[in-house]
């Protein structure tokens, strides 16, 4: 499971991509998927993603002008391997409600609080 790969999607003005730093320019930042159990996260970037393109597409002023002076930068899935753990144990169970999360780091945690 270790070893895939993460994709990550930038908007920006095109004239600065060559620059090696961009002092006056403000960024921000999307991420999805920290947890693998959180999938929702990922739709989220791609709804922002998908906004953005569109309201482009029909010249809206306001979002070109918000490309052309920051950049937004997009890693939709973070945690690969903790999402296709889920997605695993999803595919072979089929119901969430019986599914058994995976911690974050799927180690057994023995604490007196938090029994298993």
């Amino acid at each position: 499971m270790y070893g895939k790969n993460i994709y990550s999607l930038t908007f920006g003005d095109q004239r600065n991509q060559n620059k090696s730093k961009k002092e006056n320019e403000s960024g921000i930042l999307f991420t999805g998927i920290h947890h693998g159990r959180e999938p929702i996260t990922f739709l989220m970037n791609l709804n922002i993603i998908l906004k953005i393109l569109y309201e482009i597409e029909n010249n809206n002023q306001d979002f070109i002008e918000l490309i052309n002076t920051r950049n937004i930068h997009f890693i939709p899935l973070i945690n690969v391997d903790g999402y296709e753990y889920n997605t695993n144990l999803f595919a072979n169970n089929g119901n969430t409600f019986d599914m058994s999360f995976s911690r974050k780091n799927r180690r057994i945690h023995n604490s007196i609080n938090c029994k298993e």
